[in-house]
């Protein structure tokens, strides 16, 4: 889904976390996301911002097994979920998953730890790299 279109969807509502943490939905108009940040750049700022964040992780891995060194860690889990959804969700109709694939070692990790720690769920769901 485009970020315009995310956008206008969730233009009237604000989730609000009550103390349970029931959320529940409360009107707002535009210029609150404005006022929080959310509406003040555009699409191609956004995928710069992406692709920046995505050449930074790219750097940090180089050609180590994991980020922090040969062993996972808790930021090789936060980075393999979201660079596996980028590369394999399905959805390709933003540019996202195509900035992941010019980093051919995100590419590598995330089909490392799906190789080393998913492979049976993914055979069982007939998915595979």
């Amino acid at each position: 889904m485009q970020l315009s279109r995310f956008v206008d969807v969730l233009s009237g509502y604000a989730v609000v976390k009550a103390c349970n943490h029931v959320c529940c939905y409360k009107p707002v108009s535009r210029s609150v996301f404005v006022a929080q940040g959310v509406l003040t750049n555009s699409e191609a700022d956004i995928n710069q911002l992406i692709d920046d964040d995505l050449a930074a992780l790219s750097s940090i891995l180089d050609d180590k097994p994991y980020f922090l060194g040969s062993s996972p860690s808790a930021a090789d889990a936060s980075a393999f979920g979201t660079l596996e959804n980028y590369l394999y969700d399905g959805n390709d109709a933003t540019p996202i998953p195509s900035m992941v694939r010019k980093y051919s070692n995100l590419v590598r990790f995330v089909d490392s730890v799906r190789a080393d720690y998913y492979s049976d769920k993914l055979q069982k769901a007939g998915k595979s790299q």
